[in-house]
């Protein structure tokens, strides 16, 4: 079986075909040289962001079932608490323990045990302390006193919606907070491709020079 290579070995100068039995043949006069091995940039899967999940806040078991029902039919998942100190206690625990934090926290003004801007106000300085940056509070009341949204509003990172709420506007709030994770998830893996490139550059750099300087020093073809 021996035939000619590939003319691909054709336009190499002074080459000449050994023929030979099996397919131990080889190219006369050409030396052979070690191609250069490029490191691979690892691949990074593609970040798909967690569920986005919200803390509903509100004395009325009738609102949060159905703010409840209508952020599931969004895609958000749903924890509720039923006044502002069982607020303040759970969004804390969270913050504390390190898991996954709300995406958005739905706050009622007028609650018994403790008002809703009182507990925002306590997340705040929660976060504050923590070092956190402030998760969206939306804060949610059919009788809201123009007071009451002044102290709401100083606080930052807050919006408000009136009870009964629209569906149009709960969908735009959903629609922000999906929007500004997805690019969160983006910029993340951009950070983490990068790095592995990084650290892939540097670990092969000598591998690489020589490789290539084996490469260059070679007698030419």
């Amino acid at each position: 079986s021996g035939g000619r290579l590939p003319s691909l070995w054709g336009n190499l100068s002074g080459a000449q075909v050994a023929e030979g039995g099996g397919s131990s043949g080889c190219v006369a006069g050409v030396q052979q040289v070690e191609v250069p091995v490029v490191p691979v940039v690892p691949v990074v899967p593609a970040q798909v962001p967690e569920q986005s999940y919200a803390v509903v806040v509100d004395d009325s078991k009738l609102i949060t079932s159905m703010l409840s029902k209508s952020l599931k039919r969004l895609g958000i998942e749903v924890d509720v608490c039923y006044n502002g100190d069982e607020a303040v206690r759970r969004v804390s625990h969270i913050y504390r323990s390190g898991v996954r934090r709300p995406s958005v926290i739905f706050m009622d003004f007028l609650m018994p045990v403790m008002d809703g801007v009182t507990a925002s106000k306590l997340i705040r300085a929660e976060e504050e302390a923590l070092d956190l940056s402030p998760t969206l509070i939306v804060g949610i009341s059919a009788t809201a006193l123009s007071e009451e949204l002044t102290r709401f509003k100083e606080l930052s990172n807050t919006k408000f919606m009136r009870k009964p709420f629209r569906s149009s506007l709960l969908k735009k709030i959903v629609e922000r907070i999906q929007f500004e994770e997805s690019m969160e998830a983006q910029a993340q893996q951009a950070t983490s491709i990068n790095g592995q490139f990084f650290h892939v550059a540097r670990s092969d750099n000598a591998l690489m020079e020589s490789s290539l300087k084996s490469f260059s020093s070679s007698p030419s073809l």
